[in-house]
């Protein structure tokens, strides 16, 4: 025996504001819910993705190929501006790191962190080999001039080096010195 019962006008206005209000929900843009401050733009790392909505599609497909292989794209990431030169990241200096365990599930990729002084070029020229094992990315925070970049990028041999100022690098991970490298799991020399 099924039971029926009546829906109330109330009911029914109450349904209808709460489907609205998902539905509302499901197309709205994406908001930003927090933002720690060290946000960067997603295009910096491949390009316009306005066009790109998920891998399945084929200008997913053509975007991902061109900006993510192209040799030149990947030649542009070693130069830089002379104009932002000297780059210098204040609150860090060369110096000695205690190796300690951290947890960062997030950092998908490792990185290592190096000034263009003898004693980042000495520790690129001994961990070249593990960096480029491990698939490092390798971030240049301090140099004079472009001289110092290059000398730093053929020490580097083929290593994927980004040059940026570091200054995020003491507030997120507490660092003072460099060189060092950060994996999910360390925080070493």
């Amino acid at each position: 025996m099924s039971v029926q019962r009546q829906i109330t006008s109330s009911e029914l206005a109450f349904a209808t504001i709460a489907l609205l209000g998902f539905c509302q929900t499901l197309f709205a843009e994406p908001s930003v819910l927090y933002d720690s401050g060290n946000s960067m733009p997603v295009e910096q790392y491949g390009g316009d993705v306005s066009t790109a909505r998920s891998p399945q599609t084929p200008a997913y497909k053509s975007t991902a190929k061109h900006n993510l292989s192209s040799p030149a794209k990947e030649a542009q990431i070693n130069n830089i501006d002379a104009s932002v030169l000297p780059l210098r990241t204040h609150g860090m200096s060369v110096g000695k790191v205690i190796k300690r365990q951290v947890n960062i599930p997030a950092l998908k990729t490792p990185v290592c962190v190096v000034g263009s002084d003898e004693q980042s070029l000495n520790w690129l020229a001994t961990n070249r080999k593990q960096l480029s094992r491990i698939g490092a990315r390798c971030l240049l925070i301090q140099a004079e001039s472009q001289t110092d970049i290059d000398r730093v990028n053929k020490q580097a041999n083929g290593l994927k080096m980004v040059t940026v100022p570091g200054d995020a690098m003491v507030a997120e991970f507490g660092l003072q010195h460099y060189p060092v490298l950060i994996s999910k799991r360390w925080i070493e020399q």
